[in-house]
């Protein structure tokens, strides 16, 4: 049963990948197979989420003056905000450690 699930696994995998017949640049085929593309946030869109989140904060029944950062996929600070009234230091260094968790976990900072 194993070697079944082994062939069907090996099967699996090859049939995403073309044949020298089905296309001329069969280079090209094989590596847009195997290159995965990303994207990231514009400014404006890691603002607006930025913003977003301050404001849901603020409508809270007990708003607490929070840090927010947004990153790119790599780890990098796009746009992060501290909320009047915030703490300096910390609360920055956390909200950056909180959001590159969610990207290490590919998980939304909601499920911690």
């Amino acid at each position: 049963q194993k070697a079944e699930e082994e062939a069907a696994a090996a099967e699996e995998q090859t049939k995403n990948c073309p044949t020298t017949t089905e296309t001329k640049n069969t280079d090209d085929a094989i590596m847009n197979t195997m290159i995965r593309t990303s994207s990231t946030l514009t400014l404006a869109a890691a603002d607006a989420i930025a913003n977003a989140a301050i404001s849901a904060v603020g409508k809270l029944a007990k708003p607490s003056p929070v840090a927010v950062t947004v990153l790119d996929n790599a780890g990098n600070i796009i746009v992060q905000k501290r909320m009047d009234g915030c703490p300096a230091g910390a609360y920055a260094k956390f909200s950056y450690a909180k959001a590159r968790t969610c990207i290490h976990l590919t998980a939304s900072s909601r499920t911690f």
